[in-house]
């Protein structure tokens, strides 16, 4: 059984202005029946990035028992990275981390946007 398992993005190279806005469409369903949603107690889902080179993973976001939507359709998480964590010109790189309680579910991620504020408008 595979206890966890990630996606996670390219390297953008230099390109932190010192913000972010990311966001997910998710859903967690029964292997079984893919139409049946996953109890609350499925385990962990982190949204993490670096600046780092992946030395350190920071994690900004967890989807645990507490804020799981439990459905067999898709929720909505957003979360701000904040200028105080993601230092402007450094490298960035996202991963979406899930970690499983229990066995036999599929983990979906649709729709993954991340965002800067644009700080200098193009000529």
């Amino acid at each position: 059984m595979v206890t966890s398992g990630n996606i996670t993005s390219h390297s953008q190279v230099g390109v932190s202005n010192g913000s972010g806005t990311v966001y997910f469409d998710y859903k967690v369903v029964d292997r079984s029946a893919a139409t049946d949603a996953t109890p609350a107690d499925f385990g962990t889902v982190e949204l993490q990035y670096y600046t780092d080179d992946c030395t350190t993973w920071v994690t900004v976001l967890t989807i645990d028992a507490t804020n799981y939507v439990v459905a067999n359709t898709c929720a909505t998480m957003m979360t701000v990275i904040s200028a105080a964590s993601l230092p402007t010109g450094s490298d960035v790189k996202l991963q979406v981390a899930n970690t499983c309680n229990v066995e036999d579910y599929y983990f979906y991620v649709d729709n993954f946007n991340a965002t800067q504020v644009v700080s200098n408008s193009p000529n």
